[in-house]
């Protein structure tokens, strides 16, 4: 956008400023209007980003640390390059220090190590906190392959590594998506009941409402709301939008039918599932707001019992795979779940919000069996979210099934707690 319509009340240097940290200081309005964030807004935001914005002198005085940062470090904390394009990257040393730069390849393409060498660019010597620092440039060479590379340096005993990023040149388009215009359907799944809803919209409804729109009006795609997790204790918070974490399904909108062992469970505990369903199907009817607390009090009483029926050892095998394939994230935001449940109406102690505490550590081994189940819940919510994506596919979806994404996540979340660094 053009700043010539920026307002005086907005200096140069704070707009200097934000753009040299990403912060986009004007938008285009719902009504099609030119609009700049007051100096206030810019200032706050910097400020949640680390970045001192407080007055015209710490403005300039951030502004300075931007130009020295990237000297204060040999190397950038990450680099990204397409592949076949190469790059050209800045190492910082002192002034007149040799450097031995080098890339470690991805284990997952080989791995080993390729040299690299440095081009001949000039850029003059800055005096950095009293250091005079130089400015080395290394090639990288455009035939790395995809993945995630290590680029490391060696100057005056001190070694230094960053990530490098080989990404596609471009992404492949999906069944002549580039030849036809593709179109969709968009739906907030919780809102779209059945006669068999559990009082809210789910992943069986989701698997016809998919097949139906591709089979019976020729759509390639459905959008819908964000599925993702909220806190596994009431009450839920009642927004798609605000969720505990982005990663992981809220199994509010699982079908407990649709789970295999169900089929197997025993007629008093098979009675214990449809009495709950019971309970909460009508809900499905009523015209007011949905009541997620209600539906999930009775999801979650089912899901309980299901989850005791034994499985057969090969859907143990699957759970197992699934569990270690899914790795260290699957198990944080299953532990954060279990200590929800642990603390549930009451503060968590401080401990707990390190998840390297000592307390932490302890209750992983005590509530081993809770994030057990939370880890279940993801495995059937991953088994239903596939077959409502087959079923769109073979009902003729070129693209299928596409979830909007929550911008953030709750302050107070699963993300946050176990992503704290």
């Amino acid at each position: 956008m053009s700043d010539d319509d920026r307002p005086d009340s907005i200096p140069a240097s704070l707009l200097d400023l934000a753009a040299r940290y990403g912060v986009v200081p004007d938008f285009w309005g719902y009504d099609g209007t030119h609009k700049w964030v007051s100096p206030q807004t810019l200032s706050a935001v910097l400020g949640a980003l680390g970045v001192d914005a407080s007055s015209p002198e710490r403005v300039d005085v951030s502004l300075q640390n931007a130009e020295d940062d990237p000297w204060r470090r040999m190397l950038p904390p990450v680099v990204v390059v397409r592949e076949g394009a190469g790059a050209q990257v800045a190492a910082h040393v002192t002034d007149g220090a040799a450097i031995e730069p080098w890339i470690e390849l991805d284990d997952e393409v080989g791995g080993g190590v390729r040299t690299v060498v440095l081009a001949d660019v000039y850029v003059p010597p800055r005096t950095v906190d009293g250091r005079t620092v130089g400015r080395a440039t290394i090639d990288v060479p455009a035939d790395l392959p995809l993945g995630w590379h290590t680029l490391a340096a060696t100057s005056e005993d001190q070694t230094a590594r960053c990530t490098l990023v080989v990404v596609p040149a471009r992404l492949s388009l999906q069944a002549d998506l580039d030849k036809r215009r593709a179109w969709g359907f968009m739906a907030q799944l919780y809102s779209v009941r059945s006669t068999r809803s559990w009082g809210l919209g789910d992943l069986a409804d989701l698997r016809e409402i998919a097949w139906m729109s591709a089979q019976r009006c020729g759509a390639d795609f459905l959008l819908i709301n964000p599925l993702h997790a909220a806190e596994p204790v009431l009450p839920l918070t009642p927004s798609p939008y605000l969720p505990s974490t982005r990663r992981f399904v809220s199994p509010l909108y699982l079908r407990p039918e649709e789970i295999l062992e169900t089929a197997y469970l025993p007629v008093a505990e098979r009675s214990l599932v449809e009495w709950q369903a019971e309970v909460a199907r009508p809900l499905s009817t009523e015209t007011g707001p949905i009541d997620r607390d209600a539906v999930w009090a009775a999801k979650r009483v089912a899901l309980e019992v299901i989850y005791t029926a034994p499985r057969s050892a090969t859907r143990q095998a699957q759970f197992a795979a699934f569990r270690e394939g899914e790795g260290a994230g699957l198990e944080d935001f299953a532990l954060w779940c279990a200590l929800a449940e642990h603390f549930e109406g009451a503060p968590w102690p401080a401990e707990a919000d390190d998840r390297g505490s000592d307390l932490v550590r302890t209750l992983r081994v005590t509530l081993a069996d809770r994030v057990t189940f939370h880890c279940w819940l993801q495995w059937v919510l991953d088994d239903q979210l596939a077959a409502a994506q087959r079923a769109a596919v073979d009902g003729g979806m070129r693209m299928g099934i596409m979830h909007d994404l929550a911008v953030g996540v709750h302050p107070e979340g699963a993300d946050a707690w176990a992503m704290r660094d």
